[in-house]
């Protein structure tokens, strides 16, 4: 139908704006001076294609552009100290206003309660040196609904606010992923509230959802 194919198109295009730059990189490690050179040097190359827009940096996963060991802060921290050179760099600040970095990893294998149910250790999930959780500004754990068969329900838990953005970010957020339009749509959000946390319920098919 028209509208579907209308729909579809908006959702498209939501999902894959023209000013965003994807690059598959492979062998590059970042934390390593050659690697980072690299990275940054496509960085600029980026801004000045797009100058005056916001430049984010999404490395996914994590521990293929990481050479040394994770558990090291030492190495961690060096890995760190580049991504801050990078986020403060006065070039890249005055071209778009910096760079924000997101790093997509993976959790340590999870600690199991007395009926065998994972326990969650909040930021302590992340794998590698404790510098990575004091590092990150937020903090997000994704888990896979275990009564969805279809496997497309998502929990998206915020497991670190930084203090700017304590109140304003959710606690939690559920998603459906749309496999037709490679995109997820919002079921519920749950915000910090006191004296209790209530569960804010998004329905609708509305593409607005599609956030």
């Amino acid at each position: 139908p028209a509208q579907l194919d209308s729909a579809e198109s908006r959702a498209i295009d939501f999902a894959y704006p023209s000013c965003v730059v994807t690059q598959a990189i492979e062998f590059l490690h970042l934390d390593e001076s050659s690697g980072f050179e690299s990275a940054k040097q496509d960085i600029y190359e980026m801004v000045r294609c797009y100058p005056k827009m916001p430049a984010v940096l999404i490395i996914d996963p994590f521990y293929k552009v990481f050479r040394h060991d994770l558990i090291k802060a030492d190495e961690v921290k060096y890995f760190l100290d580049n991504m801050d050179l990078l986020r403060l760099d006065k070039s890249l600040i005055s071209a778009c206003g910096g760079v924000s970095i997101i790093l997509v990893h993976h959790a340590k294998k999870p600690t199991l309660d007395r009926d065998g149910n994972p326990v969650s250790a909040g930021t302590s999930d992340m794998f590698g040196s404790a510098g990575l959780d004091w590092w990150a500004d937020t903090i997000m754990r994704t888990s896979l609904e275990e009564h969805d068969e279809t496997r497309t329900t998502v929990s998206i838990t915020f497991t670190k606010h930084s203090r700017v953005s304590a109140g304003f970010l959710p606690r939690e957020i559920v998603v459906r992923w749309n496999k037709d339009i490679l995109h997820p749509r919002i079921l519920s959000r749950r915000m910090p509230q006191f004296p209790e946390e209530e569960v804010e319920s998004r329905g609708g098919l509305d593409l607005m959802l599609y956030e």
